[in-house]
């Protein structure tokens, strides 16, 4: 099925976001600590700043991986609504198509399937929320500042 495919791109995607994040908490923890860090004068600031950057990381790595976690649990049929777990291909005014993967994590992702990028959408961005219920066919109306977009469900996997 390409959703099982698009997730683990996306669980990939995230995992090496959680390896990165790992090296910068533990480069941030080792200059907070380090000797040559240490406060010369009242103005001196770059343990601290360093402590601020660690705990930081800290909490993207507990992010991805409660991310990675949902992911991994994450049930995936195909679907005949938009819903959680539907990959939606809309077509707008100009007759492009566009595929979107609405998942409860990973907003923003770029995935591909084939020859088609596959952006990841998650239940509280607009576009989800205008979707949210639609069938094949039905038009979608979103509001963007003051321009005004319309989309046609054409197809929903």
């Amino acid at each position: 099925m390409n959703k099982k495919i698009l997730i683990e791109q996306l669980q990939n995607q995230l995992l090496s976001l959680l390896e990165e994040a790992e090296l910068a908490a533990t480069n941030a923890r080792l200059a907070a600590t380090d000797e040559q860090s240490k406060a010369e004068t009242q103005y001196d600031s770059l343990a601290i700043e360093s402590g601020f950057l660690a705990e930081g990381q800290s909490r993207r790595i507990d992010e991805l991986r409660k991310s990675i976690n949902t992911l991994n649990s994450l049930k995936v049929g195909e679907s005949r609504q938009v819903e959680i777990g539907a990959l939606v291909y809309l077509e707008d005014d100009n007759s492009q198509v566009k595929l979107f993967f609405i998942l409860p994590v990973g907003a923003g992702h770029q995935l591909s399937l084939v020859k088609e990028m596959v952006t990841v959408i998650t239940p509280d961005a607009p576009l989800s929320s205008s979707l949210k219920g639609c069938i094949v066919d039905d038009e979608v109306r979103l509001q963007m500042g003051a321009k005004e977009n319309f989309y046609t469900v054409i197809d929903i996997k």
